[in-house]
């Protein structure tokens, strides 16, 4: 995603102010999670799942912790079960894949252990 298509799209989240946003990471420009952030500040009514190709934990964990409430990967999933996942993240549910659900708790349970050492 271009700058200029970047700052298009946070323009009209901004001006429609959906109820969800789906955000496919590989086309931010520069910073995924800054990107979920700023649309958080703009509209902290969407709920915002992020897309991305691969199971990377970094960039997704990332992302949930600037206020994304999901992440689906491409291909992983049938048309069905990706509408079917954005209708729960409407109803307030959180998504991930199983596989990248056992990646993020363990970076969460290994920051966790980092800081109680601290």
């Amino acid at each position: 995603m271009s700058e200029k298509l970047g700052s298009d799209a946070v323009y009209l989240i901004h001006e429609l102010q959906p109820d969800l946003v789906l955000l496919d990471l590989d086309t931010v420009p520069s910073s995924p999670s800054a990107f979920v952030a700023k649309i958080g500040e703009l509209h902290p009514d969407s709920k915002i799942v992020v897309l991305s190709a691969k199971e990377t934990a970094a960039p997704v964990l990332d992302a949930l912790l600037n206020g994304a409430q999901g992440h689906l990967v491409k291909g992983a999933s049938s048309r069905e079960e990706i509408v079917a996942a954005l209708h729960a993240v409407r109803r307030g549910a959180s998504i991930l894949s199983p596989v990248l659900a056992g990646v993020i708790l363990d970076e969460v349970s290994f920051r966790h252990q980092t800081i109680a050492e601290s």
